[in-house]
């Protein structure tokens, strides 16, 4: 079930590796011991990954995700799950939206992935203590600013799996009201994704925002890219709980 619930849903700068065997690093500083990178979602944590004592980070991405997630939902759902079954994800449906005209190939496939909304988690299955959050972040500014309402440009990281090329192309626009229900901007969310079989990195960036008279900010201009490496100006944020 751990990968069904992965599907369903200090600053480390330089020294930050991303292949297609694994994603490593350091997190500087780092005063809390060795543990696990995880998804927390649903039911027990999604592990991930781990790091050391020293704040060395490792997460695998393994090159068999999907078969490993199909066979999961199998068992699962002949097990039974109280009247419904899991699903992959589909990748015409997760890069979609209304109000404009997006050019898709192979997007009848399943992809998955982590982190959910950029976000790891920080644990010590052990001690049974959770630190916090990781982030792979365009700045410590954009990664705190992370919830409503109090975006700020810059990008986020995801790792996402697929198992023929595919990409995703065009923009979609929609009005959108602020929290006072009185201000109206227009939202605009662009896609540049080119997929190539295997694991891609995909950066979620906000590159312009949109303030209310009461101060609250809201993504207003938004934009998916797939990236044929780690950016040289990202940085991995830890953010404690």
């Amino acid at each position: 079930m751990k990968i069904i619930l992965a599907l369903m849903a200090a600053t480390l700068i330089g020294n930050a590796i991303y292949a297609q065997g694994a994603i490593t690093g350091n997190i500087p500083d780092w005063p809390n011991g060795s543990g696990e990178v995880a998804l927390v979602m649903m039911g027990p944590p999604v592990l991930l990954g781990t790091f050391d004592e020293q704040g060395r980070l490792e997460i695998p991405l393994p090159p068999d995700f999907l078969a490993q997630a199909r066979k999961e939902i199998e068992e699962a759902n002949a097990a039974g799950s109280g009247g419904w079954e899991a699903s992959l994800p589909i990748l015409g449906d997760r890069y979609s939206c209304p109000g404009g005209a997006l050019e898709v190939t192979g997007g009848d496939q399943p992809i998955s992935g982590f982190p959910a909304m950029g976000s790891f988690d920080l644990l010590s299955m052990e001690k049974e203590e959770r630190y916090g959050y990781l982030m792979a972040a365009s700045s410590r500014d954009f990664a705190e600013g992370m919830e409503p309402y109090n975006f700020k440009p810059g990008y986020f990281l995801e790792w996402h799996f697929v198992e023929e090329p595919a990409s995703v192309k065009g923009s979609c626009s929609s009005d959108a009201y602020a929290m006072n229900a009185e201000e109206l901007y227009t939202a605009t969310m662009e896609y540049d994704l080119d997929f190539i079989k295997g694991w891609n990195i995909v950066k979620y960036e906000i590159l312009e925002v949109f303030t209310d008279r009461e101060g609250n900010s809201y993504p207003m201009k938004e934009k998916y890219t797939a990236l044929g490496e780690m950016p040289a100006d990202v940085q991995f944020i830890f953010m404690p709980d």
